[in-house]
């Protein structure tokens, strides 16, 4: 085998790296084809195992239809609140975190393709409604795993950042996904109760909708696609460091929008103060359709379906758990693995603008004793 042959080939390093890129796509392509998967798995159920009065009694699809009928109810009661003419004192959006952006997004480069980058989030609170008659721009909470990763703390403090951006909103309203590990937890719930019931905002209440799993299309998923857009205008699609980034969320979706970079001093050490024993007693949340926080109560106030007119109050707290705004979780900025950086340093920075290396050279790096996600 000559030089040039040699060459052709891919280091078990480059391989690597390579997979570890793949593996972005993969997920993110997972996350769009399962919806598709649990219906075509339906049809075959359906093909397969019985037609017409024997589907009465069977239980999968006793389970897709009441699936498929609160997917239509949440659907239809989403729709109900874009279109209503909400008074200015309260805030109707749409929350999602966009897939990870990696940095630098340099199209083209072969280089970048084999040097790990860095994650940067963003945490969407957009509006929902017309944008010609709605006067609120969109929030995105946006920061880098150089400042923080996306545990259930770091997303909370985006929550909290978000909502005092608009401090003075007197009632709040969020429609989410329902994923766990990003909205539908204990200690964002519990973080909520704190906050509503403190000085930091003047929220009488924060009501939390979520949609039903498959069925989560949204005003913030449209914003998200603005910010694609944008990306790809600029010259040769590249983001060179974070402020660059921070422009391109700025300048999306015709500038509808106030950024809010979530630094270190923003991200709290939010803690979870359910009772184990109490919430034995109540609905799962998986069961849960609607939660509001109420300014002056400690419990949170449910509904098991979007078309429910009442609440049902839940004691969830612990005894002596005590509402109070938490500490910064962190003394400095998470930081970044040093390996990481120095790759990014040696074979990525040398091609980006003077005026762009700053950033990269004064990045943060984590210890190896620091917490891991």
């Amino acid at each position: 085998m000559d030089e040039g042959e040699e060459k052709e080939h891919l280091s078990q390093e480059e391989m690597a790296k390579l997979k570890e890129e793949i593996l972005l796509d993969v997920q993110r392509i997972e996350a769009l084809t399962d919806k598709r998967k649990r219906e075509e798995e339906m049809a075959k159920h359906v093909r397969a195992d019985h037609q017409g009065e024997a589907a009465d009694d069977c239980l999968q699809c006793e389970s897709w239809r009441t699936h498929t009928s609160a997917a239509t109810e949440t659907r239809l009661h989403y729709r109900a609140d874009a279109d209503r003419d909400w008074p200015e004192n309260t805030a109707v959006r749409s929350v999602d975190l966009q897939k990870v952006i990696m940095l630098p997004r340099m199209p083209g480069v072969k280089a970048a393709v084999f040097t790990r980058r860095i994650s940067a989030y963003h945490e969407t609170f957009a509006t929902v409604g017309a944008k010609k008659t709605n006067k609120k721009k969109t929030i995105s909470v946006v920061w880098h795993e150089g400042v923080a990763g996306r545990s259930a703390k770091e997303v909370t403090s985006a929550y909290a950042a978000a909502l005092e951006k608009e401090r003075d909103t007197k009632h709040v309203i969020y429609w989410v996904d329902n994923c766990s590990a990003q909205n539908k937890n204990w200690l964002l719930l519990t973080s909520l109760v704190t906050l509503v019931n403190s000085d930091t905002i003047s929220a009488e209440d924060v009501t939390l909708k979520f949609f039903e799993p498959g069925h989560t299309f949204m005003s913030a998923d449209s914003f998200h696609h603005g910010v694609e857009q944008e990306m790809r205008r600029r010259p040769g699609g590249v983001v060179f460091d974070f402020e660059d980034f921070l422009s391109v969320v700025a300048n999306s979706n015709s500038r509808k929008v106030e950024v809010v970079e979530l630094k270190n001093e923003m991200i709290r050490a939010w803690i979870d103060g359910h009772s184990a024993a109490k919430v034995k007693k109540m609905p799962r949340l998986a069961q849960i359709k609607v939660v509001q926080l109420r300014r002056g109560s400690m419990s949170m106030f449910v509904k098991k379906s979007h078309g429910e007119e009442d609440f049902i109050e839940l004691d969830f707290l612990q005894k002596k758990f005590t509402s109070c705004v938490p500490a910064t979780l962190r003394p400095q900025d998470w930081g970044v693995e040093e390996a990481k950086k120095m790759e990014i340093l040696r074979n990525l920075v040398p091609l980006m603008p003077p005026t762009r290396r700053l950033f990269w050279s004064s990045l943060a790096v984590r210890g190896l004793n620091e917490d891991e996600e």
